[in-house]
């Protein structure tokens, strides 16, 4: 038999290669978005002590450090002044920076800042509020730090998805090249 007088047919490129790199840098920048955001919820504010207004609770306070009263649901009109006792020393209660976070199922709004002149154990009462109120006392939220790990986060995750977009096209137009080439 005589040897075919066409050539076999060459394979054709596919596109495989290049739909792989376009989900797989969007994959890793839902990963790395996941991770961060989780990150970022991991600092805000730890509650450490939960109470109904009206109760007289302990609470521990550092000098120089302040401690925030919370208050939950975060639409509670909660205006009422509360009191801390620290044996031999004082405590200033002022209106909080605004923060509001979720925490526990429960959405919580900073309204009181706590700061002690030395450090211990206060006595701290607030005044009856509405039912289904709850408070709250933890640290103070550091804002400009949670607002550049969220925005690093996101920034982050963007460019590992356009570097796998990108990264696809420039696949796509070689691939699309050497079919074209092919052909002819």
């Amino acid at each position: 038999m005589q040897p075919s007088a066409h050539p076999a047919p060459s394979r054709r490129p596919g596109y495989g290669p290049t739909v792989a790199a376009a989900v797989a840098g969007v994959l890793i920048a839902v990963v790395v978005l996941v991770v961060g955001i989780g990150s970022w919820v991991d600092d805000f504010p730890d509650l450490e002590t939960q109470f109904q207004p009206g109760e007289t609770v302990p609470v521990t306070l550092a000098a120089d450090r302040p401690s925030v009263i919370y208050v939950s649901p975060t639409e509670a009109a909660y205006a009422d002044r509360c009191a801390a006792e620290l044996p031999g020393g004082t405590v200033a209660i002022t209106e909080s920076k605004t923060f509001t976070f979720l925490s526990g199922g429960r959405g919580w709004a900073a309204r009181y800042e706590l700061l002690a002149d030395r450090d211990g154990t206060a006595r701290l009462t607030c005044p009856r509020a509405g039912s289904g109120v709850l408070l709250a006392v933890g640290e103070q939220a550091d804002n400009p730090a949670l607002l550049r790990k969220l925005s690093g986060t996101i920034g982050f995750a963007l460019v590992l998805g356009l570097a796998g977009i990108v990264t696809a096209v420039v696949l796509g137009m070689r691939t699309a090249r050497r079919r074209r080439e092919l052909r002819t």
